[in-house]
């Protein structure tokens, strides 16, 4: 794989996931946590958690946020490869 197409590939991926991500806060950031429920922000995997029974404070959760980064790499990866399948039909 080279760089001219990888490149533009992990440029797309990262900005689906920073729109699917922004989308998911967009939605629950209104909500007022509750000592009953919590509230998990993030696509694919929820990376930052707030609420809880004794209020827990705002987290990130570490190991969501390296799958996140794992996905964005694979499917970079996914989508430079059908690119090049794509474009090199000869």
């Amino acid at each position: 794989m080279t760089l001219r197409r990888y490149g533009p590939s992990l440029v797309v991926t990262i900005c689906v996931f920073l729109l699917a991500n922004w989308i998911d806060y967009e939605r629950y950031r209104k909500l007022i946590p509750s000592y009953d429920y919590l509230i998990g922000y993030g696509v694919p995997f929820e990376f930052f958690v707030k609420g809880g029974t004794f209020d827990i404070e705002r987290r990130i959760l570490w190991h969501a946020v390296a799958g996140n980064f794992i996905a964005i790499l694979v499917l970079a990866a996914a989508l430079a490869w059908a690119s090049k399948l794509l474009w090199n039909l000869e």
